[in-house]
Protein backbone atom coordinates (compact mmCIF):
# COMPACT_ATOMS: atom_id res chain seq x y z
CA UNK A 1 0.00 0.00 0.00
CA UNK A 2 2.84 1.92 1.04
CA UNK A 3 4.62 1.55 -2.25
CA UNK A 4 1.50 2.06 -4.25
CA UNK A 5 1.40 5.56 -2.48
CA UNK A 6 4.55 6.47 -3.01
CA UNK A 7 4.24 5.84 -7.18
CA UNK A 8 0.98 7.66 -6.97
CA UNK A 9 3.04 10.98 -5.96
CA UNK A 10 5.96 10.17 -7.81
CA UNK A 11 3.76 9.94 -11.27
CA UNK A 12 1.16 12.89 -9.89
CA UNK A 13 4.43 15.41 -8.67
CA UNK A 14 4.55 19.02 -10.40
CA UNK A 15 7.86 18.02 -11.64
CA UNK A 16 9.25 15.67 -13.84
CA UNK A 17 11.54 12.76 -12.44
CA UNK A 18 13.92 10.15 -13.90
CA UNK A 19 15.80 8.09 -12.94
CA UNK A 20 19.24 7.22 -15.09
CA UNK A 21 21.85 4.38 -14.93
CA UNK A 22 25.54 5.09 -15.21
CA UNK A 23 25.31 5.24 -19.01
CA UNK A 24 23.08 7.79 -18.71
CA UNK A 25 20.24 5.74 -20.00
CA UNK A 26 16.71 6.46 -18.12
CA UNK A 27 15.96 3.53 -15.71
CA UNK A 28 12.50 4.97 -14.36
CA UNK A 29 10.84 8.35 -15.20
CA UNK A 30 7.31 9.77 -13.59
CA UNK A 31 4.14 10.67 -15.44
CA UNK A 32 4.81 14.25 -15.75
CA UNK A 33 8.12 13.80 -17.84
CA UNK A 34 6.29 11.93 -20.31
CA UNK A 35 3.50 14.19 -20.63
CA UNK A 36 6.12 17.04 -20.88
CA UNK A 37 7.85 15.19 -23.74
CA UNK A 38 4.32 14.36 -25.52
CA UNK A 39 5.53 10.50 -25.37
CA UNK A 40 3.88 7.42 -23.89
CA UNK A 41 6.24 6.50 -20.48
CA UNK A 42 7.25 3.33 -21.62
CA UNK A 43 8.79 4.80 -25.10
CA UNK A 44 11.32 6.22 -22.56
CA UNK A 45 13.06 3.29 -20.80
CA UNK A 46 16.15 2.45 -21.35
CA UNK A 47 16.67 5.22 -23.96
CA UNK A 48 19.14 8.26 -23.60
CA UNK A 49 17.70 11.03 -22.11
CA UNK A 50 20.21 12.79 -24.52
CA UNK A 51 18.39 11.57 -27.28
CA UNK A 52 15.24 14.13 -25.98
CA UNK A 53 17.47 16.96 -25.61
CA UNK A 54 18.40 20.10 -28.04
CA UNK A 55 21.52 19.73 -29.94
CA UNK A 56 22.71 22.69 -29.38
CA UNK A 57 22.20 22.03 -25.39
CA UNK A 58 23.42 18.53 -25.32
CA UNK A 59 27.04 19.97 -24.14
CA UNK A 60 26.04 21.67 -21.18
CA UNK A 61 23.98 18.66 -20.50
CA UNK A 62 27.03 16.34 -20.56
CA UNK A 63 29.24 19.24 -18.49
CA UNK A 64 26.94 19.01 -15.56
CA UNK A 65 26.86 15.17 -15.60
CA UNK A 66 30.49 14.74 -15.92
CA UNK A 67 30.82 17.58 -12.78
CA UNK A 68 28.54 15.48 -11.22
CA UNK A 69 30.51 12.56 -11.26
CA UNK A 70 33.33 14.25 -10.27
CA UNK A 71 32.49 16.18 -7.43
CA UNK A 72 29.43 13.95 -6.12
CA UNK A 73 27.87 17.33 -5.56
CA UNK A 74 24.18 18.54 -6.95
CA UNK A 75 24.43 20.21 -9.86
CA UNK A 76 21.86 22.15 -12.41
CA UNK A 77 21.58 23.82 -15.66
CA UNK A 78 19.00 25.46 -17.46
CA UNK A 79 18.31 23.24 -21.29
CA UNK A 80 15.61 22.83 -24.02
CA UNK A 81 14.26 19.18 -24.47
CA UNK A 82 12.62 18.31 -27.48
CA UNK A 83 8.58 16.94 -27.92
CA UNK A 84 7.33 14.47 -29.89
CA UNK A 85 6.49 16.60 -32.76
CA UNK A 86 10.06 18.27 -32.64
CA UNK A 87 8.86 21.25 -30.73
CA UNK A 88 11.66 22.54 -28.05
CA UNK A 89 10.86 23.66 -24.42
CA UNK A 90 12.76 24.91 -21.76
CA UNK A 91 13.60 22.76 -18.82
CA UNK A 92 15.30 23.62 -15.18
CA UNK A 93 17.84 20.47 -14.60
CA UNK A 94 18.58 19.70 -11.01
CA UNK A 95 20.34 16.29 -11.02
CA UNK A 96 22.02 14.34 -7.93
CA UNK A 97 24.21 11.51 -7.53
CA UNK A 98 22.88 8.27 -5.60
CA UNK A 99 22.04 4.27 -5.62
CA UNK A 100 19.70 1.81 -6.43
CA UNK A 101 18.40 -0.78 -3.74
CA UNK A 102 21.54 -3.16 -4.99
CA UNK A 103 24.05 -0.33 -4.78
CA UNK A 104 24.67 0.26 -8.17
CA UNK A 105 25.08 3.74 -8.83
CA UNK A 106 22.39 6.21 -10.89
CA UNK A 107 21.71 9.87 -11.22
CA UNK A 108 18.49 10.90 -10.14
CA UNK A 109 17.18 14.21 -12.61
CA UNK A 110 14.18 16.89 -11.40
CA UNK A 111 12.94 18.72 -14.45
CA UNK A 112 11.02 22.09 -13.78
CA UNK A 113 9.33 23.21 -17.01
CA UNK A 114 10.09 27.01 -17.30
CA UNK A 115 8.16 27.25 -20.53
CA UNK A 116 5.77 30.33 -18.93
CA UNK A 117 8.97 31.95 -17.33
CA UNK A 118 11.11 31.86 -20.72
CA UNK A 119 8.05 33.36 -22.14
CA UNK A 120 7.76 36.24 -19.86
CA UNK A 121 11.40 36.88 -19.99
CA UNK A 122 11.17 37.12 -23.42
CA UNK A 123 8.29 39.75 -23.52
CA UNK A 124 10.25 41.69 -21.42
CA UNK A 125 12.85 41.84 -23.31
CA UNK A 126 11.27 42.39 -26.59
CA UNK A 127 9.51 45.37 -24.49
CA UNK A 128 13.18 46.79 -23.62
CA UNK A 129 14.64 46.44 -26.95
CA UNK A 130 11.49 47.77 -28.46
CA UNK A 131 11.47 50.82 -25.97
CA UNK A 132 15.38 51.32 -26.29
CA UNK A 133 16.69 54.73 -27.96
CA UNK A 134 19.61 52.13 -29.20
CA UNK A 135 19.07 50.87 -32.40
CA UNK A 136 18.73 46.95 -31.70
CA UNK A 137 18.67 44.18 -34.34
CA UNK A 138 18.06 40.56 -33.79
CA UNK A 139 19.78 38.08 -36.56
CA UNK A 140 19.73 34.53 -36.90
CA UNK A 141 21.88 32.60 -39.72
CA UNK A 142 22.98 36.00 -40.54
CA UNK A 143 19.35 37.15 -41.48
CA UNK A 144 17.49 39.97 -39.58
CA UNK A 145 14.67 38.37 -37.77
CA UNK A 146 13.69 41.18 -35.45
CA UNK A 147 14.27 45.32 -35.84
CA UNK A 148 13.56 47.68 -33.02
CA UNK A 149 12.23 51.39 -34.01
CA UNK A 150 15.23 53.44 -33.39
CA UNK A 151 17.06 50.38 -35.88
CA UNK A 152 14.14 51.06 -38.38
CA UNK A 153 15.32 55.14 -37.84
CA UNK A 154 18.65 54.36 -38.22
CA UNK A 155 18.61 52.61 -41.80
CA UNK A 156 16.09 55.05 -43.07
CA UNK A 157 13.39 52.22 -43.39
CA UNK A 158 9.51 53.11 -43.88
CA UNK A 159 9.22 49.73 -41.85
CA UNK A 160 10.49 46.72 -40.72
CA UNK A 161 8.80 44.43 -43.31
CA UNK A 162 11.82 46.48 -45.24
CA UNK A 163 14.22 44.79 -42.86
CA UNK A 164 13.18 41.56 -41.66
CA UNK A 165 14.88 38.24 -44.00
CA UNK A 166 17.36 40.22 -45.60
CA UNK A 167 21.01 39.46 -44.76
CA UNK A 168 22.49 41.72 -42.39
CA UNK A 169 25.83 42.27 -44.03
CA UNK A 170 24.17 43.98 -47.36
CA UNK A 171 24.23 46.76 -45.17
CA UNK A 172 27.80 47.21 -44.09
CA UNK A 173 29.80 49.11 -46.09
CA UNK A 174 31.74 46.61 -48.86
CA UNK A 175 35.32 47.85 -47.21
CA UNK A 176 34.02 46.69 -43.61
CA UNK A 177 32.38 43.23 -44.71
CA UNK A 178 35.26 40.72 -44.47
CA UNK A 179 35.89 42.57 -40.93
CA UNK A 180 32.22 41.99 -39.94
CA UNK A 181 32.03 38.31 -40.64
CA UNK A 182 34.91 37.61 -38.43
CA UNK A 183 33.81 39.53 -35.58
CA UNK A 184 30.51 37.67 -35.73
CA UNK A 185 31.93 34.27 -36.22
CA UNK A 186 34.95 34.98 -33.16
CA UNK A 187 31.13 35.76 -30.92
CA UNK A 188 29.45 31.97 -32.14
CA UNK A 189 33.09 30.85 -31.06
CA UNK A 190 34.40 32.45 -28.44
CA UNK A 191 33.49 35.32 -26.06
CA UNK A 192 29.10 36.25 -25.36
CA UNK A 193 29.70 39.77 -26.42
CA UNK A 194 32.18 41.56 -28.38
CA UNK A 195 33.79 44.90 -27.40
CA UNK A 196 32.17 48.09 -29.17
CA UNK A 197 33.70 48.59 -32.24
CA UNK A 198 33.75 51.27 -35.01
CA UNK A 199 32.50 50.27 -38.45
CA UNK A 200 30.93 51.83 -41.64
CA UNK A 201 27.34 51.00 -42.51
CA UNK A 202 25.08 52.08 -44.91
CA UNK A 203 21.13 53.23 -45.47
CA UNK A 204 18.77 51.53 -47.42
CA UNK A 205 19.22 54.73 -49.55
CA UNK A 206 22.61 54.31 -49.65
CA UNK A 207 24.13 56.86 -47.82
CA UNK A 208 27.07 56.01 -45.73
CA UNK A 209 27.13 56.16 -41.92
CA UNK A 210 29.50 55.75 -38.71
CA UNK A 211 28.33 53.65 -36.29
CA UNK A 212 29.45 51.64 -33.04
CA UNK A 213 28.79 47.83 -33.01
CA UNK A 214 28.19 45.90 -29.94
CA UNK A 215 27.19 42.02 -31.09
CA UNK A 216 26.11 39.78 -27.80
CA UNK A 217 24.61 36.06 -27.71
CA UNK A 218 21.06 35.51 -26.54
CA UNK A 219 18.07 33.27 -26.20
CA UNK A 220 15.56 35.09 -28.97
CA UNK A 221 11.71 33.71 -29.00
CA UNK A 222 13.33 30.48 -27.68
CA UNK A 223 16.30 29.72 -30.50
CA UNK A 224 19.54 31.09 -30.26
CA UNK A 225 20.50 34.39 -32.05
CA UNK A 226 22.62 37.16 -31.93
CA UNK A 227 21.90 40.77 -30.71
CA UNK A 228 23.35 43.84 -32.59
CA UNK A 229 23.22 47.18 -30.75
CA UNK A 230 24.21 49.80 -32.30
CA UNK A 231 24.77 53.93 -32.12
CA UNK A 232 25.00 56.02 -35.48
CA UNK A 233 28.53 58.31 -34.10
CA UNK A 234 28.42 60.29 -37.69
CA UNK A 235 27.39 63.49 -36.36
CA UNK A 236 29.67 62.93 -33.69
CA UNK A 237 32.90 61.89 -35.67
CA UNK A 238 32.06 64.99 -38.40
CA UNK A 239 31.98 67.28 -35.02
CA UNK A 240 34.77 65.76 -33.93
CA UNK A 241 36.50 66.58 -37.18
CA UNK A 242 35.34 70.40 -36.96
CA UNK A 243 36.64 70.33 -33.57
CA UNK A 244 39.90 69.29 -34.56
CA UNK A 245 40.44 71.42 -37.95
CA UNK A 246 39.54 74.74 -35.53
CA UNK A 247 41.86 73.70 -33.02
CA UNK A 248 44.32 73.32 -35.68
CA UNK A 249 42.95 76.77 -37.14
CA UNK A 250 43.43 78.00 -33.81
CA UNK A 251 46.76 77.38 -33.06
CA UNK A 252 48.01 78.55 -36.48
CA UNK A 253 46.00 81.95 -35.83
CA UNK A 254 48.09 81.75 -32.23
CA UNK A 255 50.92 81.16 -33.81
CA UNK A 256 50.70 84.08 -36.36
CA UNK A 257 49.52 86.17 -33.13
CA UNK A 258 52.04 85.40 -30.81
CA UNK A 259 54.62 85.97 -33.97
CA UNK A 260 53.24 89.63 -34.40
CA UNK A 261 52.88 90.44 -30.45
CA UNK A 262 56.72 89.19 -30.33
CA UNK A 263 57.20 91.56 -33.65
CA UNK A 264 55.31 94.34 -31.82
CA UNK A 265 57.48 94.05 -28.91
CA UNK A 266 60.70 93.91 -30.15
CA UNK A 267 59.39 96.99 -32.73
CA UNK A 268 58.31 98.70 -29.44
CA UNK A 269 61.79 98.06 -27.56
CA UNK A 270 63.57 99.40 -30.42
CA UNK A 271 61.80 102.38 -30.77
CA UNK A 272 61.61 103.40 -27.14
CA UNK A 273 65.24 103.40 -26.95
CA UNK A 274 65.12 105.39 -30.58
CA UNK A 275 62.90 107.68 -28.93
CA UNK A 276 64.30 108.14 -25.29
CA UNK A 277 67.72 109.16 -26.72
CA UNK A 278 66.14 112.47 -28.64
CA UNK A 279 63.76 113.09 -25.84
CA UNK A 280 66.27 113.43 -22.84
CA UNK A 281 68.17 115.67 -25.32
CA UNK A 282 65.39 117.60 -25.20
CA UNK A 283 65.03 117.85 -21.49
CA UNK A 284 68.42 118.39 -20.93
CA UNK A 285 68.47 121.46 -22.79
CA UNK A 286 65.28 123.22 -21.52
CA UNK A 287 66.68 122.71 -18.02
CA UNK A 288 70.02 124.15 -19.23
CA UNK A 289 67.88 127.41 -20.63
CA UNK A 290 66.15 127.42 -17.49
CA UNK A 291 68.97 128.48 -15.46
CA UNK A 292 69.42 131.35 -18.36
CA UNK A 293 67.92 134.52 -18.59
CA UNK A 294 64.63 133.93 -19.41
CA UNK A 295 60.83 136.15 -19.31
CA UNK A 296 57.78 134.99 -17.45
CA UNK A 297 56.38 133.87 -20.75
CA UNK A 298 59.48 132.09 -21.79
CA UNK A 299 59.66 130.23 -17.81
CA UNK A 300 55.96 129.02 -18.08
CA UNK A 301 57.06 127.96 -22.04
CA UNK A 302 59.72 125.70 -20.62
CA UNK A 303 57.89 124.63 -17.70
CA UNK A 304 55.20 123.40 -20.32
CA UNK A 305 57.81 121.64 -22.15
CA UNK A 306 59.40 120.00 -19.07
CA UNK A 307 56.20 118.57 -18.16
CA UNK A 308 54.30 117.28 -21.43
CA UNK A 309 58.52 115.65 -22.19
CA UNK A 310 58.69 114.36 -18.58
CA UNK A 311 54.83 112.41 -19.45
CA UNK A 312 56.27 111.57 -22.85
CA UNK A 313 59.50 109.85 -20.86
CA UNK A 314 57.25 107.88 -18.37
CA UNK A 315 55.04 106.94 -21.27
CA UNK A 316 58.32 105.44 -23.29
CA UNK A 317 59.81 103.62 -20.30
CA UNK A 318 56.47 102.23 -19.35
CA UNK A 319 56.15 100.74 -23.14
CA UNK A 320 59.29 99.50 -23.13
CA UNK A 321 59.06 97.50 -19.73
CA UNK A 322 55.92 96.25 -21.00
CA UNK A 323 57.14 95.07 -24.26
CA UNK A 324 60.44 93.52 -22.55
CA UNK A 325 57.89 91.78 -19.83
CA UNK A 326 56.16 90.18 -22.72
CA UNK A 327 58.59 89.11 -25.13
CA UNK A 328 60.75 87.46 -22.35
CA UNK A 329 63.71 89.83 -22.59
CA UNK A 330 63.22 91.33 -18.67
CA UNK A 331 66.08 90.10 -15.79
CA UNK A 332 65.73 90.07 -12.77
CA UNK A 333 68.10 90.07 -9.84
CA UNK A 334 66.94 88.65 -6.68
CA UNK A 335 67.93 89.65 -2.91
CA UNK A 336 67.18 90.36 0.18
CA UNK A 337 65.55 93.60 0.30
CA UNK A 338 64.46 96.09 3.42
CA UNK A 339 60.98 97.22 2.81
CA UNK A 340 61.57 99.87 5.65
CA UNK A 341 64.27 101.18 3.91
CA UNK A 342 62.33 100.56 0.23
CA UNK A 343 59.47 102.53 1.73
CA UNK A 344 61.38 105.62 2.83
CA UNK A 345 63.44 106.01 -0.55
CA UNK A 346 59.97 105.86 -2.73
CA UNK A 347 58.33 108.21 -0.05
CA UNK A 348 61.06 110.86 -0.87
CA UNK A 349 60.56 110.71 -4.44
CA UNK A 350 57.03 111.16 -4.35
CA UNK A 351 57.04 114.02 -1.66
CA UNK A 352 57.44 116.66 -4.14
CA UNK A 353 54.46 115.63 -6.04
CA UNK A 354 52.30 114.97 -2.82
CA UNK A 355 53.08 118.68 -1.78
CA UNK A 356 51.59 119.74 -4.48
CA UNK A 357 48.34 118.08 -4.12
CA UNK A 358 48.41 118.96 -0.49
CA UNK A 359 48.17 114.81 0.14
CA UNK A 360 49.85 113.79 3.21
CA UNK A 361 51.87 110.95 2.96
CA UNK A 362 52.21 108.39 6.51
CA UNK A 363 54.34 105.18 6.79
CA UNK A 364 53.19 103.15 9.17
CA UNK A 365 56.28 101.64 11.47
CA UNK A 366 56.95 97.92 10.58
CA UNK A 367 56.72 95.72 13.29
CA UNK A 368 59.50 93.47 12.38
CA UNK A 369 62.33 94.75 10.08
CA UNK A 370 61.18 92.62 7.20
CA UNK A 371 63.47 91.70 4.19
CA UNK A 372 61.69 90.54 0.61
CA UNK A 373 63.35 87.89 -2.03
CA UNK A 374 62.80 90.80 -4.63
CA UNK A 375 64.84 92.57 -7.12
CA UNK A 376 65.67 96.32 -5.43
CA UNK A 377 65.10 98.32 -8.76
CA UNK A 378 61.20 96.95 -9.45
CA UNK A 379 60.22 96.31 -6.29
CA UNK A 380 61.11 100.55 -5.94
CA UNK A 381 59.44 100.71 -9.19
CA UNK A 382 56.35 98.94 -7.86
CA UNK A 383 56.29 101.03 -4.32
CA UNK A 384 56.33 104.55 -6.93
CA UNK A 385 53.89 103.20 -9.31
CA UNK A 386 51.27 102.34 -6.57
CA UNK A 387 52.65 105.55 -4.26
CA UNK A 388 52.41 108.04 -7.37
CA UNK A 389 48.43 106.63 -8.62
CA UNK A 390 47.41 106.95 -4.80
CA UNK A 391 48.74 110.75 -4.69
CA UNK A 392 47.44 111.08 -8.06
CA UNK A 393 43.85 109.86 -7.46
CA UNK A 394 43.74 111.61 -4.17
CA UNK A 395 41.34 114.60 -2.88
CA UNK A 396 43.15 117.42 -2.33
CA UNK A 397 44.57 117.81 1.05
CA UNK A 398 43.95 113.60 1.47
CA UNK A 399 45.69 111.21 3.05
CA UNK A 400 48.01 108.04 1.39
CA UNK A 401 49.41 105.52 4.07
CA UNK A 402 51.92 102.81 3.56
CA UNK A 403 51.85 99.53 6.04
CA UNK A 404 52.83 96.02 6.11
CA UNK A 405 51.35 93.06 7.90
CA UNK A 406 52.73 89.56 7.91
CA UNK A 407 50.12 87.65 5.60
CA UNK A 408 50.41 84.01 5.13
CA UNK A 409 53.13 81.73 6.51
CA UNK A 410 56.41 83.65 4.62
CA UNK A 411 54.62 86.42 2.79
CA UNK A 412 54.08 90.03 3.86
CA UNK A 413 51.67 92.06 2.28
CA UNK A 414 52.28 95.77 1.92
CA UNK A 415 49.22 98.31 1.37
CA UNK A 416 48.97 101.46 0.30
CA UNK A 417 45.75 103.05 0.83
CA UNK A 418 44.08 106.71 -0.28
CA UNK A 419 41.30 108.60 0.62
CA UNK A 420 40.64 109.31 -2.63
CA UNK A 421 37.35 108.73 -4.78
CA UNK A 422 37.57 104.90 -5.14
CA UNK A 423 36.29 102.63 -8.19
CA UNK A 424 32.90 100.75 -8.43
CA UNK A 425 32.79 97.26 -8.79
CA UNK A 426 32.82 97.69 -12.37
CA UNK A 427 35.93 99.81 -12.78
CA UNK A 428 37.38 97.07 -10.45
CA UNK A 429 36.40 94.12 -13.07
CA UNK A 430 38.77 96.82 -15.29
CA UNK A 431 41.32 97.31 -13.39
CA UNK A 432 44.72 95.73 -14.77
CA UNK A 433 43.87 96.64 -18.16
CA UNK A 434 46.50 97.82 -20.62
CA UNK A 435 45.11 101.44 -21.66
CA UNK A 436 42.44 101.66 -20.07
CA UNK A 437 42.07 104.72 -17.65
CA UNK A 438 38.93 103.60 -15.85
CA UNK A 439 36.82 106.44 -17.98
CA UNK A 440 39.46 109.21 -16.66
CA UNK A 441 40.78 110.15 -20.03
CA UNK A 442 38.99 113.56 -19.97
CA UNK A 443 40.50 114.27 -16.31
CA UNK A 444 42.96 116.27 -14.92
CA UNK A 445 45.03 113.45 -13.79
CA UNK A 446 47.84 112.15 -16.98
CA UNK A 447 48.58 108.75 -17.38
CA UNK A 448 48.63 105.81 -19.79
CA UNK A 449 46.90 103.43 -18.16
CA UNK A 450 49.82 101.20 -18.41
CA UNK A 451 51.48 101.35 -15.13
CA UNK A 452 49.21 99.02 -13.42
CA UNK A 453 49.72 96.42 -15.95
CA UNK A 454 53.63 96.57 -15.85
CA UNK A 455 53.47 96.71 -12.06
CA UNK A 456 50.85 93.44 -11.77
CA UNK A 457 53.67 91.88 -14.20
CA UNK A 458 56.79 92.68 -11.85
CA UNK A 459 55.06 91.63 -9.08
CA UNK A 460 54.28 88.12 -10.53
CA UNK A 461 57.66 87.83 -11.97
CA UNK A 462 58.65 88.72 -8.46
CA UNK A 463 56.47 85.40 -7.22
CA UNK A 464 54.13 87.33 -5.72
CA UNK A 465 50.12 88.59 -5.97
CA UNK A 466 48.97 91.98 -6.42
CA UNK A 467 45.23 92.81 -5.55
CA UNK A 468 42.86 95.90 -4.53
CA UNK A 469 39.94 96.85 -2.32
CA UNK A 470 38.17 99.43 -2.68
CA UNK A 471 34.88 101.28 -2.42
CA UNK A 472 33.51 104.35 -4.01
CA UNK A 473 33.28 107.52 -2.42
CA UNK A 474 35.89 106.56 0.13
CA UNK A 475 38.90 105.29 -1.39
CA UNK A 476 41.06 102.10 -2.07
CA UNK A 477 43.88 100.19 -0.98
CA UNK A 478 46.27 98.76 -3.40
CA UNK A 479 48.63 95.85 -1.85
CA UNK A 480 50.71 92.88 -3.17
CA UNK A 481 52.35 89.86 -1.27
CA UNK A 482 56.16 89.09 -1.82
CA UNK A 483 57.84 86.15 -0.05
CA UNK A 484 59.68 86.78 2.96
CA UNK A 485 63.67 86.44 3.24
CA UNK A 486 64.96 84.43 6.47
CA UNK A 487 68.92 84.25 5.55
CA UNK A 488 70.99 86.50 3.35
CA UNK A 489 70.92 84.32 0.13
CA UNK A 490 73.28 85.12 -2.91
CA UNK A 491 71.10 87.09 -5.94
CA UNK A 492 69.53 84.64 -8.05
CA UNK A 493 69.19 85.62 -11.37
CA UNK A 494 65.76 84.47 -13.49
Amino acid sequence: MERARYFELYDLAPVGYCTLSAKGLVRQANLRLADALDLPRATLAKQRLSRFIFDQDQDAYYLMLATLRTTTEPQSCDLRMVKRDATSFWMHVVATAGQDESGEPVLRLALTDLTERRRAEQQRLHQLIELSREATVVMRDGKMVYVNPAAIAMFAAESAQQLLGKPMLDLVHVGFQNLVQRREQGLVEGAPVTPVYEEKWRKLCGALMDVEVQRSRLIFDGTPAVQVAMRDITRDKLIDRLLQENNTELKLARSVADSANQAKSEFIASMSHELRSPLNAILGFTQLMEFGETTQVQKENLAQILSAGGHLLGLINELLDLSLIESGKLKLEFEPVSLSLALQECAVMIESQAQGRGVTLKLQPLATPWHVHADPRRLKQVLLNLLSNAVKYNRDGGVVSASCALAEPGSVRISITDSGIGMTPVQLGQLFQPFNRLGREAGAQEGTGMGLVVTRRLVEMMEGRIGVDSEEGVGSCFWFELRVCEDGSMPLQV
